[in-house]
């Protein structure tokens, strides 16, 4: 019983001599890594040096980072690049870039540099509804509400306002509508119009409802429950519901 405990004992003692190691050896590797004495920000006009360096993930070091330095990692400048990317585009700069680099200094530190080419703003101009059901404009037309002329041009906010509009289709018998997004230029330079698009397809129509795997509630109590019946128009939201 006791040569068991002792291998035992000696099985784990080797588990957290090798993790032990392991952490040694990635603590090791970072400190390889250059020391992030100053983060500058090049080429910003819309947004301050303080929102840019809010995006990002690499700081610089402080006088408290005494016993763990905050350390350049290429892996976590392209993360930066792609927030900061992203911040733009969300506020119309459709062509902006970022890139980041680390400038070595004297010793194992060095200087971040972001530069940043923003480019022009693009802004909506008019909002479009075209296609779909005249039963179901008036609450299409609400989920518009959400994008106003002047807005900065945002495609992530237009392909929710499409999913919405889609959702309102699917809880009125429309599970299979499509809605397309066309932005198209105008006379005025930087501002484009936008067009949703509306094919309701085929309507759908509820069919069968059967359960399955029913082990301690029996079928006539679970059908309780449901908000759909055989025949009714196809909803999302009762399906949802239910």
């Amino acid at each position: 019983m006791s040569h068991v405990f002792e291998k035992r004992l000696l099985f784990g003692v080797l588990i957290c001599l090798g993790f032990f190691l392991l952490v040694m050896s990635v603590e090791a590797e970072a400190k390889k890594r250059p020391k992030i004495e100053k983060v500058t920000v090049e080429g910003n006009r819309y947004f301050s040096d303080s929102k840019i360096k809010d995006q990002m993930i690499l700081k610089e070091s402080r006088w408290y980072n005494l016993f763990k330095k905050r350390r350049f990692s290429p892996q976590k400048a392209e993360l930066d690049q792609a927030a900061i990317d992203s911040l733009y585009h969300i506020h119309g700069f459709l062509e902006a870039e970022c890139r980041i680099e680390a400038e070595k200094k004297k010793g194992n530190s060095c200087l971040v540099r972001v530069k940043i080419k923003e480019g022009p703003q693009t802004r909506i101009g008019e909002v479009i509804l075209k296609g779909g059901l005249p039963d179901l404009k008036e609450k299409t037309k609400r989920e518009l509400k959400f994008l106003k002329k002047g807005d900065p041009f945002n495609w992530t906010k237009l392909h929710q306002v499409a999913f919405n509009i889609k959702t309102v289709y699917a809880n009125n018998g429309y599970p299979y509508a499509d809605v397309n997004i066309l932005a198209s230029e105008t006379e005025e330079r930087f501002v484009r119009n936008v067009t949703f698009r509306i094919d309701e397809n085929k309507k759908v129509f509820f069919g069968k409802v059967t359960f399955e795997g029913l082990k301690l509630t029996r079928e006539d109590v679970a059908s309780r429950e449901l908000t759909i019946k055989e025949g009714e128009i196809y909803s999302r939201e009762k399906i949802i519901d239910s």
